[in-house]
């Protein structure tokens, strides 16, 4: 009797913590309201069960607590759970949405603290961003904060659709969106009806420069025959020398490109890149900065069409005249890569290594990153023997693609 008594509270125990767990009673209208408070403060809907992994980083960086997937898929509904979300789940999410737990939520005690922006709120903040008068082309501090708007807005589709018809229209964001910042790596996506308004609105240099993003947005997206039909529209143009060395070598490039959908010969296009090499090698700073632009720039689209020699030509000039570059930060981690790429064939196993060990494919531009990182797989790729390995690129590239519609590069590929 007296060892039987001993196991009372051990039986107890168990019984108590294998029992069925009681549903917590939750007010479900607050619930769903605090739903509508992750999604705005996470930047948007989050529409698919596997965003719930970045929602996981991205709670974890606000407010330092863990949340699984899992649970934060249980308390989107994209998994069934019969049980409230635990006391935890709660306060972490209100604070990630800024009150300081969940009892504060309820009682909204420190809303006035911070209040998620409706989309409509954030467009006049930024509109109100661009209104600001620019005195000096150059200041860096003003050109990396256009650079952070320029990103939050491409990060979130709903943001962009709305706010392009007034940024096309804006002397400032025409500039400091578009033409400072082209999101390369949406021109196949929405960010194409982007350069579309804009054009309506540019003459000149601008429209010379926004017709050649819709002739490399045709060629990415595999839409060879469309390139032809964009070039009529750029041809009647003619570089001069007070364009923007961007502009002139994405003139050229697209010369390039439409010979190569032509599959004719670019010989008189080299002639014309080393005449335009030779000026702007020999040219005192551009505006701002001091950084080859042009050969940067030539140097992409050569190897983009495969003419990797050419390319190679180009970007062994730089070192011999620039002295001392100075550009945002992602700039030369590109450039890197153009020059890595352009003689990838006559140093095969040093590309290799790069691509293994660099760290440029993160650190390059993020509005053309997945540009060069799906020209660098894929040359990468061709240099593979068969085998698992190069299966593994080839789902990266598939992936890549998918999320960019950059289908040139499956074509290639096949």
């Amino acid at each position: 009797m007296t060892k039987s008594f001993h196991f009372l509270p051990l039986i107890s125990l168990y019984l108590t913590l294998t029992m069925p767990r009681k549903k917590a009673e939750v007010d479900r209208l607050l619930i769903e309201e605090l739903k509508s408070y992750v999604h705005q403060s996470f930047g948007k809907a989050i529409t698919h069960s596997v965003e719930c992994e970045q929602l996981s980083a991205d709670v974890q960086r606000v407010t330092g607590q863990y949340l699984s997937p899992n649970t934060l898929r249980r308390f989107l509904g994209f998994l069934q759970s019969p049980f409230s979300p635990a006391p935890k789940t709660l306060n972490t999410l209100a604070a990630y949405t800024g009150f300081s737990n969940w009892p504060s939520y309820i009682q909204k005690e420190h809303k006035e603290e911070y209040s998620p922006m409706t989309i409509d709120q954030e467009i006049n903040l930024i509109l109100g961003f661009y209104q600001i008068d620019m005195k000096e082309e150059g200041d860096m501090n003003y050109h990396n904060a256009c650079r952070n708007i320029a990103l939050r807005i491409i990060s979130n589709p709903a943001l962009l659709e709305k706010l392009s018809p007034q940024l096309a229209k804006n002397p400032v964001s025409q500039i400091y969106f578009f033409e400072r910042f082209p999101f390369i790596d949406g021109l196949c996506r929405e960010y194409k009806r982007s350069v579309q308004l804009y054009l309506q609105k540019k003459t000149g240099e601008s429209k010379v420069f926004g017709q050649c993003l819709l002739l490399l947005s045709e060629f990415l997206c595999g839409n060879y025959k469309s390139v032809r039909m964009q070039f009529e529209k750029l041809k009647i143009h003619t570089p001069n020398t007070s364009m923007h060395p961007f502009v002139v070598a994405r003139y050229i490039g697209s010369h390039i490109l439409d010979r190569k959908v032509r599959n004719e010969s670019i010989d008189d296009c080299v002639v014309e890149s080393n005449k335009w090499n030779h000026y702007f090698l020999h040219k005192e700073s551009t505006t701002f900065w001091q950084y080859p632009y042009f050969q940067h720039m030539m140097a992409g689209y050569y190897n983009l069409a495969g003419y990797f020699d050419e390319a190679y030509h180009l970007v062994r000039t730089v070192k011999y005249v620039q002295k001392k570059i100075e550009i945002e930060k992602g700039y030369l981690e590109a450039l890197e890569i153009v020059t890595q790429l352009s003689h990838h064939k006559h140093q095969p196993d040093a590309f290799k290594k790069w691509v293994r060990t660099t760290s440029c494919l993160e650190e390059c531009v993020p509005f053309f990153k997945k540009f060069y990182k799906l020209q660098v797989l894929s040359a990468y790729r061709n240099l593979l023997n068969e085998g698992k390995r190069k299966q593994e690129v080839g789902t990266q590239i598939t992936d890549l693609v998918k999320q960019t519609g950059f289908r040139h590069f499956l074509l290639i590929m096949e």
